[in-house]
């Protein structure tokens, strides 16, 4: 991924499908760049996502889809793989501007809608966050940054709610919709079993892991535990090639899992390492896991991830919770 990327440029799947193109998009977060995929066909074009609602990605969609000839009133059909607004932000502008079909998972339209519907900064929860450690200062400023994440996406609502092994079309293409909650409780990857090939999403990323949050707003027991099964049914599809939104292709996905899945394992080694010496808090496991020079909503996405590992070996059992003077901690289960 390149920053310095032309807007809009493009690019074709070689795989066999010379009927998808990769647009890319810029991004205003530390990952510079998205991933969306244009898919042809005889009674209509497919999108699988669609960038972040700003005037840098609208512009950089409007010159790929011109320099592959493609009007917006020729997309029949819009995919979300997942909520987030890199990937769903700008399905309302696509779908004003071509009378698109959206297609998203029910779990991830309810969340979106949830979203939407609320303040940004209520999309926290201040007790809970005090309860596990973080300063009223630092919510306070949390708060404030997520305000801005609402104008990222242009409102709308799923035309049609897909489920896991459901057929579809994009474009000419026949897909099965094969869902990987983690990154999302909702997350929906693409699969194209003819060629083996699956689209990923975020749901698999070649350079960095995919961050699953946990905590009081996040509609799932386990995010974690998910994300952990979601990569075993990967790894039981073994597909030959993963297309995903951020990054590199991955060529071998099976992998790639095994990698993640030790990152995983890994981190909860040093986690229990962090809580040797006595009972901390969320924040404090969070603090020693993660470099304090990152942007405020990175911090506040490490401090979910740190919660959705503890809630994990929770379940497990390696770990407890306690109360002490109105904090919740956690320790070693043998402590």
């Amino acid at each position: 991924m390149s920053p310095t990327s032309p807007p809009g440029r493009t690019t074709l799947v070689k795989e066999n499908l010379p009927m998808v193109a990769v647009i890319r998009l810029p991004l205003p977060f530390a990952l510079k760049e998205i991933k969306i995929y244009l898919i042809a066909g005889n009674h209509g074009y497919g999108l699988l996502d669609t960038g972040p609602n700003t005037e840098a990605a609208r512009k950089a969609l409007e010159a790929g889809l011109a320099q592959l000839g493609v009007p917006f009133e020729a997309i029949s059909t819009i995919f979300i793989s997942h909520y987030h607004s890199d990937h769903a932000g700008l399905a309302g502008w696509v779908k004003k501007r071509s009378g698109a079909k959206i297609l998203m998972d029910a779990q991830d339209s309810r969340d979106l809608a949830k979203f939407m519907k609320g303040s940004p900064a209520g999309f926290i929860d201040p007790h809970f966050l005090g309860q596990h450690g973080m300063s009223q200062e630092r919510i306070d400023i949390i708060g404030q940054a997520l305000i801005g994440l609402k104008d990222l996406i242009v409102p709308f609502a799923a035309d049609e709610l897909v489920q896991d092994g459901q057929d579809i079309y994009l474009g000419s293409l026949g897909l099965s919709c094969f869902r990987t909650p983690g990154h999302t409780p909702g997350h929906t990857c693409l699969y194209y079993e003819p060629d083996n090939i699956l689209f990923c999403g975020d749901h698999l990323l070649k350079e960095i892991t995919p961050t699953v949050s946990a905590g009081s707003k996040i509609d799932h027991p386990n995010p974690l535990g998910a994300y952990l099964d979601s990569l075993r049914r990967t790894a039981v599809l073994n597909p030959r090639l993963a297309l995903t939104a951020h990054g590199p292709d991955i060529a071998d996905p099976g992998q790639r899992v095994d990698e993640i899945v030790h990152h995983h394992d890994k981190r909860k080694g040093i986690i229990k390492f962090i809580l040797a010496d006595r009972p901390k808090t969320c924040q404090e496991i969070t603090s020693a896991l993660f470099l304090d020079e990152i942007s405020l909503l990175e911090k506040m996405i490490a401090f979910n991830e740190c919660y959705a590992h503890l809630i994990d070996m929770e379940m497990e059992g390696s770990v407890r919770r306690i109360e002490e003077q109105h904090l919740v901690k956690f320790c070693l289960r043998d402590n």
